[in-house]
């Protein structure tokens, strides 16, 4: 401006432009604001991204169903469909080298991935020693018969699908159990991260009729056939959760970050915990950041509450960092907590009473 201008006649621009820089920025909040919204009530989208556009659900098996022996003596039979109702019905057996004749303790196991990814078997199950095989291996060397199950994934299926198809498994598997040396009296079930979500709250609905019932589901197996559960890293306490497991959880349940009350408590099952509870070993990777060992604390808490035989593994490093999420993955690196942590399980189950006994 010059010396004698009048101040009304500065340039347009000038004056104008801390105007247009605060609509700009109320506008980009705006965006922001309703973005966030948007996401929150269709978790899907985000869920989505990582999933990818093919539905991995379906009602054909993966592979060709086969019953064969491994180079290493393993019998393995894949792809058993264990029912209709629902895609990804379908069952992996193995059955340990030198079996004696006669049923073999049993152990059902549930992967894990977000309720939106993984599978039964991610690699060539007739690997011998592959990274893939060789947690299960473990337990076939220890003389278990191992069941892996397949189940429904979102976006096309949401809770509790996958615990009704669990059920139907375990029916399954306990109609044919002389086809494949199976002892139902004498089952374990495992699962790893959502395939221990689905454990707990299976275990829960076995022992509290009430809970069962809220599931809609009516257990095919009598809880006393339940030797143990092994639930490793079960993101549970959802009053509790982070932002991502929230969007992974709240997808699975209804599609949005902001499930029903009624549905928060069906989904976590830690206050419906009895005394018939079956027995428990539990798994905690880490507390730091978003971790479920948190979780699994509150569960054992919950477990000694009721008298229920179990044992929770926690453990840090020398450095005290702690494991990731799904420490036994360690195992085919030697690392020295996933050791410890099938040690401390295998003696668990060693302790906790068999109808049959491990070979």
């Amino acid at each position: 401006m010059t010396e004698n201008q009048d101040p009304d006649t500065r340039p347009t621009s000038r004056r104008r432009w801390p105007r247009r820089l605060l609509i700009g920025g109320a506008i980009a909040v705006a965006v922001v604001v309703a973005t966030g919204a948007i996401l929150s009530y269709n978790t899907q989208i985000i869920v989505g991204a990582f999933q990818g556009y093919q539905s991995p659900n379906s009602f054909e098996p993966r592979h060709t169903p086969n019953d064969q022996v491994r180079a290493d003596g393993v019998r393995y039979v894949n792809d058993l469909e264990y029912g209709t109702e629902f895609p990804n019905s379908h069952i992996d057996i193995s059955i340990p080298a030198d079996a004696a004749d006669g049923p073999l303790p049993t152990i059902v196991f549930t992967h894990g991935g977000g309720f939106f990814a993984g599978d039964k078997v991610l690699a060539d199950p007739l690997a011998i020693d592959s990274d893939v095989n060789f947690l299960f291996d473990q337990f076939l060397d220890q003389g278990y018969a191992f069941v892996n199950v397949n189940y429904a994934l979102v976006p096309e299926y949401h809770f509790p699908t996958p615990v009704e198809q669990l059920d139907q498994a375990l029916a399954f598997l306990k109609e044919h159990a002389s086809d494949y040396q199976l002892d139902m009296d004498n089952v374990i079930i495992m699962g790893s991260s959502a395939g221990a979500i689905m454990t707990a709250q299976y275990g829960a609905a076995l022992s509290n009729e009430g809970y069962a019932t809220s599931l809609g589901v009516s257990p095919s197996i009598d809880v006393d056939s339940v030797r143990a559960l092994i639930i490793d890293d079960a993101p549970l306490a959802i009053d509790d959760f982070g932002l991502s497991t929230m969007v992974l959880v709240g997808n699975y349940i209804d599609g949005t970050m902001y499930p029903s009350d009624e549905s928060r408590e069906r989904y976590d099952p830690i206050d419906d915990v009895t005394d018939s509870y079956p027995p428990s070993f539990l798994i905690g990777s880490n507390y730091d950041g978003d971790g479920y060992a948190h979780d699994m604390g509150l569960l054992s808490t919950a477990l000694e509450a009721k008298g229920v035989d179990h044992d929770f593994f926690y453990e840090r490093y020398n450095d005290g960092s702690e494991p990731h999420h799904g420490l036994l993955g360690g195992l085919t690196s030697g690392d020295p907590i996933a050791k410890h942590a099938f040690d401390d399980m295998m003696a668990f189950l060693d302790s906790v009473p068999a109808t049959t006994p491990v070979l």
